[in-house]
């Protein structure tokens, strides 16, 4: 199964989440969260954090996005990346999940937030022990509760019909927790699985959570964080 027929499997046209992507953007840019599209290959730039970065060449993973706090780069290859299913899940992870941690207080009631939430993402977790573990599939899950959960806020705006809003969460749901589970399984056992070998579908669904606290979205010029895969 490759990513296409995945999503296809969800019974959701990539036309509809072409659009859904655009009105992501415009969400986010209505947040002060700017989205660019990049050459990753070519305009990649994870200063002071070199680690990551090598692991596109050594490990078989591949980077598709990044961001420096307040801005998300995106692949401009949409095929690189996995299609439109794969892109839609690397806005909502990064730009609405790991972006409103980063910019969000102590008074949001998350637990990661901040300039705490941004120095746990600077880290590399590769033979990690227990702890540090459980700490960075806490922080991982929490991003990803906070981007379904703006999806949800999102879908509510649109035009969309009710079958394309159910069927699109629960493909974003399951890509979450697999996800959750890839990057977990990586930095616990330094194997490289791939995603869709270990897709999880009718995964768990992930709880409400209360978003509308201010954010405070601040660019961080000297370090980029990229999503693997």
């Amino acid at each position: 199964m490759n990513h296409k027929n995945l999503l296809d499997s969800y019974h959701v046209s990539e036309e509809d989440c072409h659009e859904l992507f655009n009105q992501i953007i415009k969400y986010l840019n209505s947040k002060n969260v700017i989205v660019s599209f990049i050459n990753i290959e070519q305009d990649l730039n994870t200063s002071g954090y070199e680690k990551k970065k090598s692991l596109k060449n050594e490990d078989k993973h591949i980077i598709t996005t990044v961001s420096n706090g307040g801005e998300v780069f995106m692949c401009t290859d949409i095929d690189y990346v996995g299609g439109i299913g794969s892109r839609l899940f690397d806005i909502l992870h990064v730009g609405c999940g790991h972006i409103w941690q980063w910019s969000a207080s102590e008074e949001s009631g998350l637990e990661f937030y901040g300039f705490y939430s941004w120095e746990i993402a600077t880290k590399f977790y590769l033979n990690a022990n227990e702890e540090e573990l459980k700490l960075v599939w806490r922080y991982e899950r929490e991003a990803g509760i906070l981007a379904i959960q703006n999806l949800k806020n999102i879908l509510e705006t649109c035009h969309f019909n009710d079958v394309f809003k159910n069927n699109i969460l629960r493909y974003l749901t399951d890509y979450t927790n697999s996800d959750l589970k890839y990057i977990s399984d990586f930095y616990k056992t330094g194997i490289v699985k791939g995603l869709l070998s270990q897709w999880q579908f009718d995964s768990e669904a992930l709880p409400e959570i209360q978003i509308n606290f201010p954010l405070n979205v601040i660019s961080r010029s000297n370090t980029t964080i990229p999503l693997i895969k």
